[in-house]
């Protein structure tokens, strides 16, 4: 219908025509006004014929008949007088460009056919003009409505619900989800193409929540044993004293050891809630500075423990783009592992490279079956070590979180060398030029 009605207006501007054309009625109402008389071609006005002279006092016409004659009404333009000449070629035809439009038409009278030629009628616009065609060709038209109607009712709808029943399905599985049904996938059979990818991602969105919700139950049922252990310690301890079994000046060091403990594994456990809930906006971050503080702060308790620390890096700042406090935490983590497991002597060295801290030790390193193990929480090397197991974690999940990286590898003393790789930052601080090959050493 649309095609029907824009057909009109694309023949308008084609023949850059006026956007009204002559009635066609108009031909009937002159045909029914005309008879033959003799061998001419005479009118005799009715009622059809006068209501069409009074609505259209300047009509023009000129009527041919099968024989040749001709009958002119009104003032006929010349250049139309010569094309009703030609009448009798055409049995319809619409003249454009003229100073008025005229229409041909052929009427079947009496006398029989006539072709006429009219113009300054009554004028009627596209819509009009399909509007009869619509009532002219009513059968046909309604015909086809109703087909296309039979159609869009009984097989579009059956169409659309066979290839969405694979949908509805997945929405009446989505309406199952909950944290107490996991493992709930939406079923990806009979899904339409268009949105098959969305359910795969629903799918895998889905999978990896679940296996985060494992992970924090893991957590949350280690960390709690991980607390019984110190805390039933430290209650029996302190019965213990309250009976007078023990005394409060031998036993107060153990006391202060266990309390520590608790203290440390409950500060881990802050520090991994800190970086999973922090909003701290990232920034440059200079690891030689880092580095320096975190050395210093801990080398009286590194020299304590039969340790010569060392900080060498090899430009005087090192850039990435972080959280400068999450970066020291992480840095105090690796450098308080080295000093409880570098066996207690020789050199743990700190040293800083472009978006690189490496640290290394001279103890007995970390086998290699357990170098990806170890950053598991709750992971010891060894099982009565004092240690929760929570210190490297902390580390993975900070370089994570920095889009970074952590390893492990052996060192150049044969120890363990920890290495904290960070992308490059994001707005850059040129470094100061360096030599290749010399390094400024702290000590």
């Amino acid at each position: 219908m649309a095609f029907a009605m824009c057909m009109p207006l694309l023949q308008i501007v084609k023949d850059r025509g006026a956007l009204y054309d002559p009635d066609p009625k108009v031909s009937g109402s002159i045909g029914s006004a005309l008879q033959r008389v003799g061998r001419a071609i005479v009118l005799v006005p009715n009622e059809q014929f006068n209501a069409l002279a009074d609505e259209a006092p300047d009509l023009w016409f000129v009527a041919t008949n099968a024989y040749g004659e001709q009958l002119n009404y009104g003032i006929v333009p010349s250049n139309m007088a010569d094309i009703a000449q030609s009448a009798a070629l055409f049995d319809v035809a619409k003249f454009a460009g003229v100073e008025t439009p005229a229409l041909l038409a052929v009427e079947r009278l009496s006398m029989g056919e006539v072709r006429i030629v009219f113009g300054n009628g009554p004028l009627v616009g596209p819509l009009r003009a399909l509007a009869r065609s619509v009532v002219d060709n009513g059968a046909p038209l309604m015909a086809v409505l109703v087909l296309l109607a039979t159609m869009t009712g009984l097989l579009i709808p059956r169409l659309i619900g066979s290839s969405l029943a694979g949908m509805h399905r997945a929405v009446r599985r989505a309406k199952m989800i909950d944290i107490d049904r996991r493992g709930t996938r939406l079923p990806t059979a009979d899904v339409p193409a268009e949105i098959a990818a969305l359910v795969d991602a629903v799918n895998e969105a889905l999978k990896r929540i679940d296996d985060g919700y494992e992970r924090q139950q893991r957590f949350l049922a280690d960390a709690a044993h991980e607390l019984r252990t110190p805390i039933a310690i430290l209650q029996n301890r302190i019965e213990l004293l309250t009976s007078g079994d023990l005394h409060l000046p031998q036993y107060s060091g153990r006391l202060l050891l266990d309390v520590q403990r608790v203290a440390n594994l409950a500060e881990q456990l802050l520090d991994l809630q800190r970086i999973d809930f922090s909003d701290t906006l990232f920034g440059n971050v200079d690891l030689v500075a880092v580095a320096r503080k975190v050395v210093g702060d801990l080398a009286p308790l590194a020299i304590g423990a039969g340790y010569a620390p060392q900080l060498t890096f090899e430009g005087r700042v090192a850039i990435v783009f972080g959280d400068s406090s999450a970066i020291e935490r992480a840095l105090i983590n690796i450098f308080q592992n080295a000093i409880a497991h570098g066996g207690n002597k020789g050199t743990i060295l700190v040293h800083v490279e472009a978006e690189a801290i490496l640290v290394s030790d001279e103890g007995s390193g970390i086998p290699m079956e357990h170098r990806e193990q170890i950053f598991e929480p709750f992971h010891r090397l060894r099982p009565k070590e004092r240690g929760a197991g929570l210190g490297l974690s902390l580390v993975r999940e900070i370089m994570v979180r920095h889009d970074g990286a952590i390893a492990v590898g052996e060192s150049e003393f044969g120890g363990a060398c920890f290495a904290l790789r960070f992308p490059p930052a994001a707005i850059g601080q040129p470094k100061d030029p360096v030599k290749p090959g010399v390094r400024h050493v702290a000590a």
